[in-house]
């Protein structure tokens, strides 16, 4: 939720490459993969919100390349006491 770029080539590279086999494996009863996308601080109405798009975009395509099932998106900033 900030003016920082976040890139495809920043997600999946370091993040989902290398747990790619991982993720087609079923673990347990559990049926589905979906990617979490958490907020670091509250969202502003005044934040630089095309940018967060085009990254909430990028982790969309992240998702669709990694195989996930959907995007949980968790908006509660754990980090920062409002």
């Amino acid at each position: 939720m900030t003016a920082d770029r976040w890139t495809y080539a920043d997600s999946y590279g370091p993040w989902i490459e290398p747990i790619r086999d991982l993720l087609s494996e079923p673990v347990s009863r559990l049926t589905d993969d979906d990617l979490m996308l958490v907020v670091d601080r509250p969202a502003d109405l005044f934040d630089d919100w095309p940018v967060v798009m085009v990254a909430v975009r990028d982790l969309a395509a992240v998702a669709r390349d990694g195989g996930f099932v959907g995007v949980v998106f968790d908006n509660e900033a754990y980090s920062e006491s409002v």
